[in-house]
């Protein structure tokens, strides 16, 4: 074999994953295209979305998912930028806990936010949005479940040890004893 056959040779071994990457990658654009469309939250300019991590469902300013993206910027000053712009795209803050992993937590209509920021590996960031329905105070069906009526955990419903009635307590073979 003549080193021009082997050098195309291995040309070719070195290109088929460049190849096969790009050829098995079609959902990326799906997603970025739904990134287009998300108009309630802030994107910083220069992101890269982390398309392994991320989810989107519906579009605009009614979609729920996970949105995950790296930035080159400092976990400080994406949360600085989070707490300055989620509240000019009409969300209120709710929480907000600073930590290696910060976590802020907004509001806009029946909508929460939960976003987590931590520090790249050698320079940057990681942001993770979970954005999802509210539930309800007293919600028993999860989110975007309406109430069921009163909370079990309404003052009114309780029994004078602090737990709920016997007839709202699920029977699972456990007894349950008030800690004095």
């Amino acid at each position: 074999m003549s080193i021009a056959n082997r050098l195309a040779a291995w040309a070719l071994i070195l290109l088929l994953p460049l190849v096969g990457c790009s050829y098995f990658s079609s959902d990326t654009g799906q997603v970025d295209s739904k990134l287009a469309s998300l108009s309630d939250v802030p994107l910083p300019r220069g992101y890269d979305i982390d398309h392994n991590s991320t989810i989107i469902f519906g579009e605009g300013d009614r979609w729920s998912g996970k949105l995950v993206y790296g930035i080159n910027s400092s976990a400080d000053d994406m949360f600085a930028f989070l707490r300055r712009e989620m509240p000019s795209r009409g969300w209120t803050e709710l929480s907000v806990l600073r930590a290696a992993t910060s976590v802020l937590t907004f509001r806009r209509a029946d909508r929460v936010a939960t976003i987590q920021v931590s520090s790249g590996r050698v320079y940057g960031s990681t942001v993770e949005m979970v954005v999802a329905p509210a539930t309800q105070p007293g919600a028993e069906g999860g989110a975007g479940m309406p109430s069921s009526g009163t909370p079990a955990d309404a003052p009114a419903n309780r029994r004078p040890d602090g737990l709920p009635p016997a007839s709202q307590t699920p029977d699972r073979g456990v007894t349950v004893q008030p800690v004095r």
